[in-house]
């Protein structure tokens, strides 16, 4: 073919390529498939029942940090964090 020819391309698949490149695609729609599950099963008790990574370093940051926003809120003032 010259170079600059605007001719397209054709690609026909036989009946053994297009079950490849389908058995190809379900196999990557399964991959995505577990690695959604792997992600939600490690984190289902987070996400699903309000649990924490870590409780005691939560708690000792989280708490404080919400009251001190609460009371600041009710006072009539915004943190300038």
């Amino acid at each position: 073919m010259p170079r600059g020819s605007c001719r397209a391309l054709t690609v026909s698949l036989d009946f053994a390529d297009y079950r490849l490149v389908m058995s190809r695609r379900r196999a990557g729609v399964w991959i995505v498939i577990a690695v959604t599950a792997a992600v939600v099963a490690a984190h289902f008790p987070i996400v699903f029942l309000g649990r924490t990574y870590v409780l005691r370093d939560a708690l000792t940051f989280t708490l404080p940090a919400r009251q001190f926003l609460a009371r600041s809120l009710r006072a009539g003032h915004v943190p300038e964090w």
